[in-house]
């Protein structure tokens, strides 16, 4: 019985799920979050975090542990002797009587045993940095702004995906309502061809009449074959933004934003291009931070030049002998230890002037960073300027299909009345239908126009 209450209510949740469809934000939270080329640039991101983390290591010392055990099958240093008569000798040398000693046969003397076959070696070398010339210091705040750059990547990425979705998500509206419109369309035009045949057979019409209402028809029943295309491209689109191939047109829910819309184009052009050429959007920050980028890595390339030595303090401690530690038998007496302290100095003299034109090169470099921002700059507004007299052209012309479209009506009531009064026919009332309905096309395809610059000049500005 629990087994049973478990299934049903897991089956209940499976179809609950499926009658909500997902809001915009909800479904750029799934995109956000499965993206694949959001989760690369997030992954280079954490990368330069651990870059930065490499460059501040430089600060501190470098410790390098030897731990090597040698066996010498001729050690350098063998056994020492001395013969007793060349002792005596010196010792009468040095003023001392050693007459009682004379007489007795010569022989030698073992000192040292010599060297053993094994040797042991424990070394432990710390380096630390004195002064580069500013190098680590700045290679720190290269790679600090570099991880800044690669966040910011990540968000750009991140809003243009969110703006592609929601572009595609206002087409499936649009071409949704297109798709409903030309479908009612499509059953107008099906019975003026049959209205037109049965004049024509009854010997109202010519065939030339017939051939160019049936010519209208198949002209509707494309442009719906060609939305149907249109909305599995969108949908198809959605599916590899937010990387799940299950979502499917029912899964959707979006509905244009009128007043955002109207609320953006109210601010004017003037305001919008100062918006959108602010160092404060992502996309100038990023400039902006490849420009600071440049100029480290000219300070860095100066600071590298011949005659500019770096200095660091290297210290040694060494610890070693015939006998192993702490395991060997006499080890401590066997072992000695040895204690280093250098101070180092490195410089290259002359690399072929290799690293002065490496400071050229990144002069240049630098000079090439300001012109590639002032070039952004120069793109930004040329393109905010466009879009804004595009949406402005649109909706003047939204503005005057509506007109349309009420003239449309009008003549439509007057060709129903008509009909009605049995003074019209049925023809003349389904050919201003179908006008009727192409005009409302026109107008629902200027909405879509409309909704692509209020986007395209939404993302320039920093929004979305």
């Amino acid at each position: 019985m629990m087994r049973y209450r478990g299934f049903l209510f897991t089956t209940v949740l499976l179809v609950a799920s499926s009658l909500f469809a997902l809001t915009s934000d909800e479904l750029a939270t799934k995109m956000s979050l499965n993206n694949l080329e959001v989760q690369k640039a997030q992954q280079e991101y954490r990368l330069s975090l651990l870059d930065t983390q490499d460059a501040k290591a430089g600060r501190g010392p470098t410790i390098d542990l030897t731990v090597a055990g040698t066996y010498m099958v001729n050690p350098p240093l063998g056994p020492i002797t001395v013969s007793t008569q060349n002792l005596l000798q010196q010792l009468s040398d040095q003023g001392i009587d050693v007459s009682s000693l004379e007489g007795y046969p010569d022989a030698y003397l073992k000192l040292y045993d010599g060297m053993e076959n094994m040797l042991y070696t424990f070394s432990l070398n710390i380096t630390q940095p004195i002064f580069t010339w500013g190098k680590i210091s700045n290679s720190i705040k290269l790679y600090e702004k570099i991880s800044q750059v690669r966040f910011l990547q990540a968000q750009v990425l991140l809003r243009k995906n969110k703006s592609e979705l929601l572009g595609h998500e206002s087409a499936l509206h649009y071409l949704s309502l297109m798709q409903d419109l030309l479908t009612q369309e499509a059953e107008s035009a099906s019975r003026l061809v049959e209205i037109s045949s049965s004049n024509r057979d009854n010997g109202m019409l010519l065939d030339e009449d017939v051939l160019k209402v049936r010519i209208q028809a198949w002209q509707v029943a494309i442009a719906l074959k060609n939305v149907q295309l249109q909305l599995d491209n969108q949908v198809l689109a959605i599916q590899n933004l937010c990387n799940d191939t299950t979502l499917t047109m029912k899964d959707m829910e979006y509905i244009p934003d009128e007043t955002a819309m109207k609320d953006l184009y109210d601010r004017g052009q003037d305001v919008l291009v100062a918006k959108a050429t602010s160092a404060m959007v992502d996309n100038l920050q990023i400039l902006g931070l490849l420009k600071e980028v440049s100029a480290l890595t000219k300070d860095i390339s100066s600071a590298s030049v011949n005659w500019k030595p770096d200095f660091a303090l290297s210290s040694t401690i060494g610890y070693g002998g015939s006998r192993f530690p702490l395991i060997e038998k006499d080890w401590y007496r066997q072992d000695a230890y040895t204690l280093n302290f250098t101070v180092a100095l490195k410089s290259t003299i002359w690399d072929g002037g290799k690293k002065l034109r490496d400071v050229v090169r990144s002069q240049e470099k630098e000079e090439s960073s300001e012109v590639d921002y002032q070039s952004a700059v120069q793109s930004i507004r040329n393109q905010i300027i466009t879009q804004y007299l595009q949406m402005e052209l649109v909706e003047s012309k939204i503005a005057y299909q509506a007109l349309v479209i009420d003239s449309d009506k009008k003549d439509l009531q007057q060709k129903q009345q008509l009909l009605e009064s049995g003074y019209g026919s049925e023809v003349d009332q389904l050919k201003s239908l179908m006008q009727l309905q192409a005009d409302q096309l026109s107008l629902i395809q200027l909405q879509l126009d409309r909704v692509t610059c209020y986007q395209a000049l939404s993302y320039l500005s920093g929004g979305i």
